[in-house]
Order: C-alpha cells, then sequence, then structure tokens
C-alpha cells in the first residue's frame, strides 16, 4: 500500500458510539467499556475508535510518549499516548486514533504514522487508512500507541480547542484559557482543574504550530497574562494554562478575543463568555466501600452489566459442584449474558453461600482481569 493510497481510502464502516467507565488512577484517567457483540464502536470521551471482531472488556489510558533519542530527533507526537489493554485475544481486530491535522494539502496526511511501544522498543506501524478525522491501525500486541509525525521544515496548522476555567477568589476572579489541539480529552483536562469551574463555549479554532499568540478580554482594569504565548500540541499531563485573565467580582460576561500575535486584524476566535454558566468540575470519585458483605453481593450490578461471556463462569463451577447439572442447563439457556448472570447470583450463589462467591471471584479475576481492577 502506497503512503498516497493509504490518505484516500474512505472509512469503511459507522460506528456506534458509547461512554465508557472511568476511575482515576493517579495523574490519569482510565476508561473502560465491555462490548457485547462483535461490531464499530466510537468513544465519546476520547474519540478512539475500535472495531472489535469478538465480545471482550477494552480498557484504555493515556501516559507520557516514550521513545528512542534517534526517533525523538526525527519525528514529534501528534495525539496523546494511548496504552490499551483486552485480555481476550484477537478480540480487538483494528483501533482508530484522532488526529488534529488540518487538511491533506500539504501531503501532511500521509506523513502521518503510529509508534508503537513494546518490550523497551519502539515500532513505526505504517496505518491501514488515514481519514479526515483519524488514523487506523491494525493491532497485534497491545501496548502504547501514538500518532507521530516527521519533524517538517514548515509550521504547520491543527484544529485546535479553547477550553475555559473558573476560580472564583475572595476578592476577584481568575479566568483560566487553555489552547489545546482538538485530539486532547477534555475530560482528562478537566480531572487536574478540580475546585475550578468549566465554562462551556464553542471551543473550535485552527492554530499555528510555533507561533506566539495573544488574547484580548475588553474589560477596562481587568489583567490578562501572558501578553504572548507561544502555542505548540501540549499533551499533558499536566495541562498548564495558556493565559489568565484577573477580573473583580463584578464582571459577569465578557469579550473574549484570540489573535495571532504579529497582527491584531488576525483573529483565530472570539466569543461572549457568561461567567455565570460556569460548571463545577467534579472532585474524582472516591475508592469503593471495601467494608461490608462480599465482593460480589456489592458489585451484583457492575456484574450482570459488564459480564459478557458466562458459559465458561458455569463450566468452572459446574466442575466444582458449586452449581447443579440443572441450574447449569437453565442458566446456559438464556438468551443474554446479562439474564444469565443475573440469574447466577440470585439462585447458585446465594444458596453456596461465600465458597460459592470466592471461587466466582477468582474465576472472574482470571478470565475479566480489567474489570476486576476496575471494581477494585
Amino acid at each position: 500500500m502506497s503512503e498516497d493510497d493509504t490518505v484516500k481510502t474512505p472509512p469503511v464502516l459507522p460506528h456506534s458510539s458509547f461512554r465508557p467507565q472511568t476511575r482515576p488512577d493517579g495523574s490519569r484517567v482510565r476508561c473502560s467499556f465491555a462490548f457485547s457483540s462483535r461490531g464499530c464502536y466510537a468513544c465519546s470521551i476520547t474519540g478512539l475508535r475500535f472495531v472489535m471482531a469478538l465480545p471482550a472488556e477494552v480498557q484504555y489510558w493515556t501516559e507520557p510518549f516514550r521513545a528512542e533519542p534517534s526517533l525523538l530527533s526525527s519525528l514529534q507526537p501528534v495525539s496523546p499516548t494511548y496504552n490499551i489493554n483486552c485480555p481476550v485475544s484477537e478480540a480487538l481486530r483494528l483501533v482508530c486514533f484522532p488526529h488534529s491535522e488540518t487538511s491533506p494539502v500539504t501531503d501532511i496526511w500521509a506523513q502521518l504514522k503510529v509508534a508503537h511501544r513494546l518490550d523497551g522498543n519502539t515500532e513505526i506501524i505504517q496505518p491501514t487508512r488515514v481519514t479526515d478525522s483519524h488514523v487506523e491501525v491494525k493491532v497485534d500486541k497491545l501496548s502504547p500507541f501514538t500518532i507521530v509525525l516527521k519533524i517538517l521544515g514548515f509550521k504547520v496548522e491543527v484544529r485546535g480547542q479553547l477550553l475555559l476555567f473558573l476560580l472564583k477568589l475572595s476578592s476577584r476572579q481568575k479566568l483560566i484559557i487553555l489552547l489545546l489541539p482538538s485530539n486532547v480529552n477534555v475530560e482528562e483536562v478537566k480531572s487536574k482543574y478540580t475546585g475550578y469551574k468549566f465554562i462551556p463555549t464553542f471551543s473550535n479554532c485552527v492554530l499555528l504550530e510555533s507561533t506566539e499568540y495573544s488574547l484580548s478580554c475588553g474589560i477596562e482594569g481587568s489583567t490578562v497574562q501572558p501578553k504572548k504565548h507561544l502555542f505548540f500540541r501540549d499533551y499533558g499531563p499536566n495541562f498548564h494554562g495558556t493565559f489568565e485573565v484577573i477580573l473583580s467580582q463584578e464582571v459577569k460576561e465578557l469579550e473574549l478575543e484570540l489573535f495571532r500575535s504579529k497582527s491584531k486584524e488576525l483573529r483565530v476566535w472570539s466569543g461572549k463568555v457568561l461567567l455565570e454558566d460556569a460548571v463545577e468540575v467534579a472532585a474524582p470519585p472516591a475508592a469503593r466501600d471495601q467494608a461490608g458483605g462480599h465482593f460480589v453481593d456489592r458489585h451484583f450490578t457492575e456484574l450482570v452489566s459488564r459480564v459478557t461471556v458466562v458459559d465458561p463462569i458455569l463450566d468452572s463451577l459446574l466442575q466444582k459442584n458449586l452449581i447443579t447439572l440443572e441450574g447449569y442447563i437453565k442458566i446456559r439457556s438464556r438468551d443474554t449474558p446479562s439474564e444469565k448472570m443475573r440469574e447466577l447470583l440470585l439462585g447458585p450463589m446465594v444458596s453456596s453461600g461465600d465458597r460459592g462467591k470466592d471461587e466466582l471471584l477468582r474465576i472472574l479475576a482470571k478470565e475479566f482481569p480489567c474489570l476486576m481492577a476496575d471494581l477494585k
């Protein structure tokens, strides 16, 4: 396949949107979702797309980009680094990573590759296709993946997003503005601004790498700092503010304008910002309560909804005489994994007590390690 063919290949299948389970893990947010059937799925939080050949759970999270110095001298990361895990072999067929490149006119799309970090080494993968929004690769072994671009001799335009966070202090207000590539996960940015309020707004803009930008708010007596900022692609993990606007408590709305610094005639983004629309950024959820009741009982709802393959569990329980043959046949006859799991938990697992639940827990830890790590 030539690079030109890769760029021009159109998307094949539509994707069904899903919202993953999320949980904080140190400085990152872990996402997971149990797919109940084969198909094409799009994550509503990260923009990642998964083509599943078999039902399975997929877990994924971001981490810092790492590569050998020889690669760093010629390639730059142009996406978050996603570490992806799926315990079912060959279940995950393709992954599509969102990119932020604006146009194929300068053959930028043909230059996009994917760096795959495995066992301390980095391999560069040629995509199977590049669309106007995603880079698609076939996956064999799962570990960290990053879209990379050859370091070019000219500045590159990227799709960007402008995010706003408000902090109310005793005598003033502080508005934080971040300029980020469009393929940065907004939820992950929010997790760094607990205690602030997020201001929803239309955030799309086009930004030029290695170019200075300035900000104007039109409020007399306000302070905007810094005066200028050199934009570069920031994929975390800290997501520091690009600009800071200090306002009096009386200000309820303002007109923000973003310019390329060399000419205030070149306006990149503008809009009215209503500070009263700010929404509190929720703190990360607390760890699940470990006191009282068996793990299986405490997580009844999650087990019913997220265990996607039940028959092997029934086989193991029957072999250990923790379920009768009659119960085994009855549960296997149910139509869906949820129905099977619900009947198993409300029937044989109740009658077998902690012995049966302990064995079920052992089986789940072996067959669904990502799910169990999430629940714990």
